[in-house]
């Protein structure tokens, strides 16, 4: 029962989340984060969908020591079925280590899924992750100056560049 009122929860975080209500996404998510570990019945994926959510709101928010502790919580959960979600996990993980400045963790966390064709475009709002679809390491072209950030096309790493310029930079100072 209460994974059935925590997904209700966890809707209504992502509603607030979109509105860029974070503090109150936050509070919702975290919510349906405890009845969740409290279920029953809950189970390791459906935490991680809500660890892995809370560290994407964390990432928006500039909290990257509470986004990597969701984000990794999301992936011990979700690495075992290495499915798309676990991909998205990694793309994020790897997102965070852009923030951070540690452009060689970032990359090695997106080729994770790499030896099984199970990596995803860095652009968070490529068509492909849409339809969840994933791409093999072949059919992706990694950003010239950092190495750090991979691409299905020019239009994903053109759209991405607004959110990656300021970290791929980080990237080449610190090499």
């Amino acid at each position: 029962m209460e994974n059935f009122f925590a997904a209700g929860i966890n809707n209504e975080a992502t509603t607030l989340e979109m509105q860029g209500n974070f503090p109150a996404a936050e509070a919702k998510y975290l919510q349906a984060l405890q009845l969740k570990r409290n279920s029953p019945i809950g189970g390791a994926i459906a935490i991680a969908l809500t660890m892995n959510a809370l560290g994407e709101l964390y990432l928006k928010m500039g909290r990257l020591d509470d986004a990597e502790k969701m984000l990794k919580g999301a992936d011990g959960g979700r690495s075992p079925q290495d499915d798309f979600d676990c991909a998205c996990t990694r793309d994020n993980i790897g997102r965070l280590y852009e923030m951070k400045g540690d452009v060689d963790l970032a990359k090695e966390w997106r080729l994770k899924g790499a030896n099984n064709g199970h990596m995803i475009c860095s652009n968070f709002d490529c068509p492909k992750s849409r339809a969840y679809q994933f791409s093999k390491r072949s059919d992706l072209n990694h950003c010239a100056k950092c190495k750090c950030a991979f691409y299905c096309g020019r239009e994903c790493q053109k759209q991405d560049w607004k959110r990656h310029k300021e970290f791929c930079k980080k990237g080449d100072e610190e090499n």
